[in-house]
């Protein structure tokens, strides 16, 4: 439970070391449930500029979409299960 935390510490840091990290335009999450996602914006330092989540996320979970817009993180969509549909034959078992 919440190992993130350490992780998310070692981002600050990175992102924050302009000088040995110049590449470092922003840092973000994967996969986040709404509990974390709250915890990492009123507990970082810095908080994430980009949130990555299912589409079925953005669909299905308006709490973390609004935590999303009230810390001004960008919402990157993937949708996983779009390739399993359309490809059902070659994976059966992939789309119940």
């Amino acid at each position: 439970e919440n190992a993130w935390k350490e992780s998310w510490k070692a981002l600050e840091d990175i992102y924050n070391s302009k000088e040995s990290y110049p590449g470092v335009a922003s840092i973000g999450v994967a996969n986040f449930k709404n509990g974390d996602m709250k915890a990492l914006m009123t507990e970082s330092r810095i908080r994430p500029h980009v949130v990555q989540l299912n589409v079925w996320s953005l669909l299905h979970d308006p709490t973390t979409v609004n935590l999303c817009h009230r810390y001004n993180a960008h919402m990157q969509v993937f949708d996983v299960m779009n390739g399993i549909v359309w490809r059902a034959k070659e994976a059966p078992h992939a789309s119940g």
